[in-house]
């Protein structure tokens, strides 16, 4: 028992540390400063504020221009953005290889539920297998950016009941 707490006892300082070298590469950071765990947490937070995508955030990141959402245009996101700008000139790094750092680190697409579903149910319910094999096609290079893949970016449509998942699905 005593090892067992041990080994757990320093799991949350490694999962945090890991968590932030992940959140750096996913925002272009090369190098490690001690006001990057905030630059994280608050883009989380305005995220969680706005109920912007999480995957769809980062990529949109990656653009020379913003896409019009409210997110973007909100006065927290544009002090944030100035914070982030600063702290990416600090790494002495050309723009290109912060962009493609995050490109690596920040899938263009995921398997949403929705999608998953949508194309299961063409396959089993109707024989249909075009749903799920084109589905297959872009999640097969989901770092890459296509023009394939701008069908699969869309979050679900709004609903009254929330989204639910079973164990086998």
């Amino acid at each position: 028992m005593a090892m067992a707490q041990e080994a757990l006892a320093g799991f949350s300082g490694r999962y945090q540390t890991s968590l932030l070298a992940g959140m750096r590469k996913k925002l272009g950071l090369f190098t490690e400063e001690a006001e990057d765990a905030s630059l994280v947490e608050e883009m989380l937070d305005l995220m969680h504020q706005h109920r912007a995508d999480y995957t769809n955030t980062f990529c949109d990141l990656e653009s020379a221009v913003l896409p019009e959402t409210p997110l973007f245009r909100s006065p927290g996101f544009i002090r944030w953005q100035a914070r982030w700008q600063a702290r990416l000139s600090r790494q002495n790094r050309p723009a290109n290889e912060m962009l493609r750092l995050m490109q690596k680190s920040n899938p263009g697409v995921i398997p949403r539920n929705h999608q998953v579903e949508a194309a299961l149910d063409s396959a089993v319910e109707h024989g249909d297998y075009r749903l799920f094999e084109k589905l297959l096609a872009v999640l097969a290079a989901p770092y890459t950016r296509s023009p394939e893949q701008a069908a699969y970016k869309s979050p679900p449509p709004p609903s009254a009941q929330p989204y639910r998942t079973f164990c086998g699905t």
